[in-house]
């Protein structure tokens, strides 16, 4: 007996690990500056760095929302923007990375960047919000 895993069933996979890297990617930015260990975030942002791309790949096979756009042609400008998302939000997540990497020694990660960090989340939420809209 072959057991066979279709795209949509990776797909799932993919998008329910990142639900969970993101609940764990809030969780360590709530706690306190003093308590917040830098490294297990870094873990968790390589995940994502790992799980995003896989996960907006099987998004576009075939052709990104091509089966909707066939009903419905009135939404390729979204489509296309929805689409565009996809590279900005792994480029902005590469970065906050890197930035996290260089504030590994300080004590306790910069405000700032623990914004930008929550915005990031922000925006994913979003897109994939508005993906599922399209969707429906």
């Amino acid at each position: 007996m072959s057991l066979t895993v279709t795209s949509q069933e990776l797909l799932m996979g993919y998008s329910r690990l990142e639900y969970l890297l993101l609940g764990d990617l809030r969780a360590i930015l709530d706690e306190p500056d003093q308590t917040r260990d830098q490294r297990w975030l870094l873990a968790v942002l390589d995940s994502l760095l790992e799980t995003i791309p896989r996960e907006f790949q099987l998004r576009e096979e075939g052709g990104y929302m091509s089966e909707i756009l066939e009903l419905k042609p009135f939404l390729s400008d979204l489509a296309l923007s929805l689409y565009a998302e996809h590279e900005r939000l792994f480029s902005m997540l590469s970065a906050l990375r890197e930035r996290v990497n260089l504030d590994l020694s300080a004590v306790a990660l910069e405000d700032q960047l623990a914004m930008k960090l929550r915005d990031w989340m922000l925006l994913l939420m979003k897109h994939n919000r508005t993906e599922r809209r399209v969707y429906q």
